[in-house]
């Protein structure tokens, strides 16, 4: 029955860590405009600072594994927002090009020890072997660097073309390293607790991509501009109103996962849920849809604790869509 308890557990984390394909340490700095944000001169910034601005996110994983799909609700992110128009592009192609580019924190929820490089808890109900009920709770946590989170940087360049003209949006990656906390299990209605922290040993590597777009005359056609709802219903993104971002997030063994009957599965969570390239997509609001206006000085991001929109408050007409009908899981082969 311990084993089962404990498969069954495993198989719950899965589906919470699926998700952390996608999202602590020291104490708190103010250097930023509240306490856990870093100020921009503190940061690696490729053009001038712009403002702080806040965005809000929805995201979908598969579970091949455990034959199912992971959804998230809707959570908020900071972020540091810069451009300006750069030099070093294709020439042949284009007139000119602006990047436009943002360092994201995620918005931790009230109570947390840190205000922000974590996300709220998640929680996360399957029901394993057809019969046993399975609730586990996660946190998707950055990676941190002299008491600050680290941030996940994300590109986008808008660049005018050469005759035949029009303005083209390139791919955007996005690029960062998350861990996953395991907070709590409960199996069939028994909570499991753990006696310290059940995390991955580290962070894992983060490559999202948001798919570019032609606006104007392709060679053959007039491509009409898009509107902002229809960047998250073809698939397409720009950093200013959002759209999906897609790819992969590698999940690290597990460590510290003993609860508090003796029993360590990390290795059971190691061998259930650990791996590489794992499918991961999100879909991400305007980057100014959650930023709160600061009369004389630059916009202010979430405040600590302002984890959800509501909370912000986020502006209702940019926020992503909630996630769409779950697609056929795919498989590997494995």
């Amino acid at each position: 029955m311990r084993h089962t308890l404990q498969r069954a557990a495993a198989l719950a984390i899965l589906a919470g860590t699926a998700f952390a394909m996608l999202g602590l340490g020291a104490s708190e700095a103010e250097e930023g405009p509240y306490p856990g944000l870093p100020a921009p001169e503190q940061q690696e910034l490729p053009l001038r600072h712009a403002s702080w601005t806040g965005a809000a996110n929805s995201s979908l994983a598969d579970v091949e594994r455990a034959r199912q799909w992971l959804r998230t609700p809707l959570m908020t992110v900071a972020a540091d927002f810069y451009q300006g128009r750069i030099e070093d592009f294709d020439a042949t192609k284009y007139r000119q090009c602006t990047k436009a580019g943002a360092n994201i924190y995620f918005v931790a929820q009230p109570g947390s020890a840190y205000n922000y490089g974590q996300t709220p808890d998640i929680v996360v109900r399957t029901v394993t072997f057809g019969a046993v009920p399975v609730e586990a709770t996660v946190r998707l946590e950055q990676e941190r660097a002299d008491g600050l989170p680290v941030p996940i940087e994300l590109e986008t360049l808008t660049c005018a073309r050469l005759p035949p003209f029009g303005t083209e949006v390139p791919d955007s990656p996005v690029k960062g390293r998350v861990s996953t906390r395991v907070m709590s299990v409960r199996v069939d209605g028994v909570s499991l607790p753990f006696r310290g922290e059940c995390r991955t040993r580290e962070s894992g590597a983060l490559d999202l991509s948001g798919e570019g777009y032609l606006m104007g005359w392709d060679g053959s056609q007039n491509v009409p501009a898009r509107v902002q709802p229809d960047l998250w219903n073809e698939g397409l993104f720009n950093l200013s109103p959002g759209g999906l971002l897609a790819g992969t997030v590698d999940v690290p063994p597990f460590s510290g996962c003993v609860t508090t009957a003796g029993d360590d599965i990390s290795n059971l969570l190691t061998a259930t849920v650990s791996g590489e390239g794992f499918p991961l997509r999100t879909y991400q609001g305007g980057v100014l849809g959650c930023t709160v206006p600061n009369p004389g000085g630059k916009n202010l991001p979430p405040a600590p604790g302002a984890s959800t929109p509501e909370s912000v408050p986020c502006r209702m007409d940019v926020l992503p869509p909630q996630v769409p009908p779950l697609p056929e899981i795919p498989t590997s082969g494995r």
